[in-house]
């Protein structure tokens, strides 16, 4: 059975990817509500991609401590 900090070493990762994925679909259809005259939307969704990669760097930063922290996890 895999243990919270085992778990936590392989969900940073795959948190960061998906973050990054959402951020970039996000991204694509900014541009296209902005090619449409939807300034209001895109302008949100920029907003959101925005807090994506920042929630991002904090997930990074927490992943970077767990691995240095050199906790057994195994």
């Amino acid at each position: 059975m895999q243990s919270d900090l085992e778990k936590l070493h392989r969900l940073f990762p795959y948190w960061i990817e998906h973050n990054e994925e959402h951020a970039q679909k996000f991204e694509d259809w900014a541009r296209r509500a902005r090619e449409i005259g939807l300034e209001e939307v895109a302008a949100r969704l920029t907003r959101a991609v925005q807090l994506l990669r920042d929630a991002n760097r904090e997930l990074e930063a927490g992943y970077e401590w767990l691995k240095v922290s050199k906790l057994p996890y195994v």
